[in-house]
């Protein structure tokens, strides 16, 4: 840090001196002069070196001279700036051992002469110098006469005189000098895009530049376009970008001073037409990789928009699905934004008819939109600017219906049957009204009476939604339903799943149908399970028993069922005298169930003594059946002390806590049963 302090103190020493040091040696004074036309003479010196800065104007002559002012063998320099820098001319023994300068300006600024003895010693006998401006000429300015170019596609000559120009090369070269005088042109596209020169004669090589007019017109900010030689057709594949509505100046700079003549002539861009270039999109899911050029395209926007511009040159594709429905289009990647367009092909190839799909940018998925399947379709990508770029896209197409997806194409079933995991993805709403909700996304299925009972079933662990099953008889188009379930509440693994059991008549053709419980969607997986049942008969259920026992003043009411059909619920009477009836319990029954369910009740009201009660069932038609009466007597002793659980194993108490499923024990055997 201490040598550092050090040099910035040297440094800072040095500062007041450097304007005089850049001499070939220390100035001794430097003095500012002002030349005119008029001669004038400096102040007489005996010693040291001395400088005399001034300004000076491009295309005027200075004459510098000691000639008769000094007896001494004097010598003078002109320096590029005001404090010295690069000598550009020197005067020594001009009119004897005196020295004299005629010097040309070519760039407006400040400079500076240095008066010595020879060579570069100071000076001993009083010199002073003598200074005027001989002539001056106005230099040559390419933007004093600039011509303005109308359109692109027009032929234009100048000549170029011979002689020094102001831009050598301008700033950003083409990679050779151009001291020939420059021609500058103004042109303002109205379109956007790229841009050539051809020349066809000139008399030399021609290094073209173009910037935009709120550069300013100067020899900065160029960009070299080509250099182009004698009947040379342009540029080849060099073309430059320039934006609709944006001025430019186009400027021409010969490689020599010789002058000439030049034709040349600003090309338009092709015009674009996405309908000459027409790829198609094979299938759905297929990635397509769409390369945009950069450019003003023909559509901006097509006759309906996605709400903004597309200036972009478009893409064209043609699809023709093979699925009627609901598409959407799956953009990976991209530039920017891109609007997506479709219409039929039979509308023809143009910037009318079309309609919006939707605007993505980035990776994203559009709205959805439909397509018939046969129709041939155009699918058109416009960007939302001029930029150009990559885009990757795919079409994502509806999941194909399965075949059984309509009632003329059930599939033919024979029992025992398991469908099997199935997915009803891409199956549409055609299931007739039911009894239960009218289902959606739905499955056909058909198998032919022979007389039993028949159960189908979608309580499966495969089945993954909520499923609703119907059955019917008739005709596709004309159908009578049997039975319908939403929720079976009996299905171990959910009660979102579904099951049925009818009697079936030999030789009728039963149609079973599978599917979300109500229209509008819901898809998933179902395995569908369908067999025999115990057989139809007149009873309704099975009663394997009915009992009752006296507990705690009331009286427990039990009785067990091996199966159902058509089962809606009981009811239970008791009487004291054995002839009047006296309704006091109804329970829900379960339905359909081809398993053992254990049933529930209690009469809190008993009188002491025999009490006598009867079970009867009734269908889901009205149709009853009673069956024989059992008597509990009051005071008889309990075979066994219960105790009751609830499903968490928490003792309770039966005659207080709500229907629901409990267990029973009697010392080491537990029944689980339903109360009601």
């Amino acid at each position: 840090m201490k040598y550092l302090l050090l040099f910035l103190i040297s440094l800072l020493n040095i500062i007041p001196t450097v304007g005089l040091s850049q001499y070939c040696n220390v100035a001794t004074t430097n003095v500012t002069i002002t030349p005119t036309t008029t001669n004038q003479v400096t102040t007489s010196y005996t010693s040291g070196r001395r400088a005399f800065n001034f300004v000076a104007t491009a295309g005027c002559t200075y004459y510098f001279e000691t000639c008769g002012l000094s007896t001494a063998d004097t010598y003078i320099r002109l320096y590029s700036t005001g404090t010295g820098g690069t000598v550009l001319a020197t005067g020594d023994d001009n009119c004897g051992t005196q020295s004299a300068i005629t010097w040309t300006c070519t760039t407006n600024g400040t400079y500076s002469i240095l008066v010595t003895n020879f060579s570069c010693a100071n000076l001993t006998v009083a010199t002073s110098v003598r200074y005027r401006i001989t002539g001056c000429v106005t230099p040559f300015n390419p933007c004093s006469s600039i011509t303005n170019i109308a359109s692109c596609g027009t032929s234009v000559s100048f000549t170029v005189a011979a002689g020094n120009g102001s831009y050598n090369p301008p700033s950003t070269s083409c990679g050779f000098t151009t001291p020939g005088r420059e021609r500058i042109f103004t042109f303002t596209p109205t379109t956007t895009g790229n841009y050539t020169i051809s020349q066809p004669t000139s008399f030399g090589y021609i290094d073209w530049f173009y910037k935009p007019v709120s550069g300013g017109c100067n020899g900065t900010g160029w960009t070299c376009i080509d250099d182009i030689s004698n009947s040379n057709i342009g540029n080849g594949n060099v073309s430059i970008s320039l934006t609709a509505g944006i001025q430019y100046y186009i400027m021409g700079d010969p490689e020599g001073t010789t002058g000439g003549n030049v034709t040349f002539t600003i090309n338009c861009p092709p015009t674009y037409n996405p309908c000459t270039s027409i790829s198609s999109i094979p299938s759905c899911g297929t990635t397509i990789t769409a390369n945009f050029g950069s450019g003003t395209g023909a559509y901006n926007p097509p006759t309906t928009s996605c709400g903004f511009t597309t200036p972009g040159r478009e893409i064209i594709y043609t699809f023709t699905p093979t699925i009627t429905g609901s598409h959407v289009l799956n953009q990976t990647s991209s530039f920017g934004y891109i609007d997506y367009f479709f219409k039929p092909v039979s509308a023809g190839c143009s910037g009318t008819g079309w309609t919006c799909i939707d605007d993505l940018s980035g990776a994203a998925s559009s709205v959805s939109f439909n397509l018939t399947a046969g129709i041939q379709y155009y699918i058109m990508g416009d960007p939302e600017t001029t930029i150009g770029g990559s885009v990757q896209f795919n079409l994502g197409c509806p999941t194909p219906p399965p075949t059984n997806d309509n009632c003329a194409n059930a599939t033919i079933i024979t029992l025992p049957y398991n469908s099997g995991v199935v997915s009803n993805s891409g199956s549409t709403d055609d299931a007739p009204s039911s009894t239960c909700l009218t289902m959606g996304s739905n499955l056909w299925y058909k198998v032919v009476g022979d007389g039993q009972e028949y159960i189908a079933t979608t309580c499966d662990a495969s089945t993954n939604f909520d499923t609703e099953i119907a059955v019917f008889t008739g005709l596709c188009g004309g159908m009578t339903e049997e039975i319908c379930n939403d929720d079976d509440a009996l299905c171990a693994s959910s009660g979102l799943r579904s099951t049925v059991s009818w009697c079936t008549t030999p030789g009728v053709t039963y149609y079973i149908s599978v599917g979300y419980y109500t229209t509008g969607g819901g898809f998933g997986n179902f395995r569908l399970l369908v067999n025999t049942g115990i057989g139809c008969t007149s009873l309704p259920i099975e009663l394997l028993t009915f009992t009752g026992e006296a507990y705690n003043g009331d009286i427990l009411l039990e009785w067990t069922t091996a199966s159902e059909y058509n089962n809606d619920y009981f009811f239970i009477e008791r009487t004291w005298d054995g002839v009047t009836w006296e309704r006091i319990k109804e329970i829900e029954a379960s339905g359909f169930s081809t398993t053992t369910i254990d049933y529930l009740t209690i009469d809190e009201n008993p009188k002491d003594g025999l009490n006598y009660y009867r079970l009867t069932q009734v269908d889901f038609d009205g149709q009853y059946e009673t069956f024989d009466p059992i008597a509990v007597n009051m005071i008889t002793t309990k075979d066994c002390d219960y105790k009751f659980y609830n499903m968490s194993g928490q003792l309770i108490d039966i005659q207080t806590v709500p229907p629901g499923i409990y267990f029973k024990r009697c010392g080491e055997i537990s029944t689980k049963f339903v109360k009601y």
